[in-house]
């Protein structure tokens, strides 16, 4: 016997069902949205930009 005030989860089929449901639901959500948007870009020999100019520094 529990004291009063204390909840014990016990989960049913349908509960688990749901659950599952849900989990699958939302990997497929994020499996659609990581393959729309192209990979983030790491900068790792990349030349996305050209570098600012800093007071003093000559350009040749």
């Amino acid at each position: 016997m529990t004291p009063e005030g204390i909840f014990i989860f016990r989960p049913d089929g349908l509960t688990d069902k749901r659950a599952i449901e849900e989990a699958r639901r939302v990997i497929a959500e994020s499996l659609r949205v990581l393959k729309a948007h192209p990979p983030p870009d790491t900068f790792l020999g990349s030349q996305t930009h050209e570098p600012v100019p800093l007071p003093g520094d000559e350009e040749k």
